[in-house]
């Protein structure tokens, strides 16, 4: 994790360190839509919603996230829908 010291825009945090991913970690086939998203975080930040788009956006994909941190204690609390 983190990023080559060559990379441009590189910060001094990101140091390059081993991860271990110690519990079973998921990544979903099909991108979240803006509508699954508003249904678990409350809100939606995406730009492309509203009178940005020709039809209702709830079926496009999130394109911005917005994540506030999340403790150890909540963290399996916030997930995304499955279906």
């Amino acid at each position: 994790m983190g990023s080559p010291i060559e990379e441009k825009g590189r910060t001094e945090d990101e140091q390059s360190h081993q991860v271990t991913i110690s519990q079973d970690y998921y990544l979903g086939a099909m991108e979240v839509t803006q509508g699954q998203y508003e249904k678990v975080m409350g809100t939606n930040h995406s730009y492309f919603q509203g009178r940005r788009v020709k039809r209702e956006s709830s079926n496009h994909p999130v394109e911005n996230v917005s994540c506030p941190p999340v403790s150890p204690a909540h963290s399996d609390s916030h997930s995304l829908p499955t279906t």
